[in-house]
Formats: structure tokens, sequence, C-alpha cells
């Protein structure tokens, strides 16, 4: 429940800071508020995408929020804001936050999608949801020799990730953290998923 778009901001904040990617809680705040003084984020169809590039973001991070009561986010529409989509970036040149910000509002026309994203009872069947449409399954490795379907979460893909350098990545998602773990692992692969 947010009663105000600050106090949806503040619980986004909130949520993006327990992903261990902010350095500056209040900094990053002000970022995002600064942005939203230049203009709303808060579209159509119920949909906010508050977002803010600055140096109190470590790494890119993303955080979701669904509120099935409605809030008031100044949206070009006028209408409640009932899904928001809170990204951050590093301030350091590139411009990964608009390729995201880009990926998420292609996601986002999809009218059933955003249902089922407003619609998820957990937290995991949200995320669910978003792997399977952002996934874009099924997922190779580079030559082509495996293949992977996959609907679930493993909860410490971002660790395992990093055990896995030498693999290129073409997404962001856990499934093909699972299919080059394979690779590396093989049959032991299991003992390391959370």
């Amino acid at each position: 429940h947010a009663s105000s778009k600050m106090d949806a901001i503040d619980q986004m904040v909130s949520l993006m800071n327990k992903q261990g990617n902010v350095s500056d809680k209040e900094a990053y705040k002000e970022a995002v508020i600064e942005r939203e003084n230049l203009s709303t984020t808060g579209m159509v169809d119920g949909i906010a995408i508050p977002h803010a590039r600055t140096t109190a973001i470590t790494q890119a991070g993303i955080a979701a929020m669904t509120l099935p009561e409605g809030v008031d986010y100044q949206s070009m529409d006028g209408q409640p804001t009932t899904l928001i989509f809170l990204i951050g970036a590093p301030d350091n040149g590139d411009n990964v936050h608009l390729q995201v910000l880009s990926e998420l509002s292609t996601l986002l026309m999809d009218h059933d999608f955003c249902e089922d994203l407003k619609n998820a009872g957990t937290p995991e069947e949200f995320l669910s949801i978003i792997d399977l449409a952002g996934g874009n399954q099924p997922i190779y490795n580079e030559d082509k020799s495996i293949l992977i379907m996959y609907n679930g979460e493993v909860y410490n893909y971002k660790e395992l990730k990093e055990e896995l350098t030498e693999y290129k990545f073409e997404t962001e998602s856990d499934t093909e953290v699972v299919l080059h773990g394979y690779e590396k692992w093989g049959h032991d692969l299991p003992k390391k998923l959370r």
C-alpha cells in the first residue's frame, strides 16, 4: 500500500536499497525525485517507471511493486498507478538504464503481460511472469549444442554468474545461468542452486 507518489518512491527506493547496489540511499532518492520533477514517469494504463542515473548506484538494478488499490502518481492519463518499476543505473558514461527502459517499455505494451503482473499473488509468481516474457526462451549455449526452457527462480544466480565468466551471456536471466552452469558443472549443478 502506498498513500502517495512520494510514499511509493520511498518504498521503491527501500526495495532497491535491499539489493545491495545503492551506496547512498538518500542521494539515490533525491536523483529519482529530481528526474520526476522534470516530467512524470507515470505513464498510462496504471504503469510508472521512475528511474535515475547517479553515482549513488554501484550496479544497475530494477525493483518492482504492485499497488492493487492504486496511487496518484500524476500519470499521463490521470489514472491511478498500480504497477511501478524503479530503475537505478550508475553514472559511469554508459546508457544501460535507457536500454533497460526500452526493453521494459516494450514488454509493458502487452496488456495481458501487465495484467498478469498486477494479479501476481506472490513475489515469486511476479518474477516467473517476467522470466517467461523476458528470457526469450529457449536459450541456447554459444555453439547451439544445448538449449534450455525453464520457469522457476534461482535466488543465487548472480553469485553463480560470477563463477561463469568464461561464458558469453546474452540475457540477464537466471535461466541462462542454469544453462551455462550445466555446461560447467554438469550433474553437480543442482547442488549449487538456491
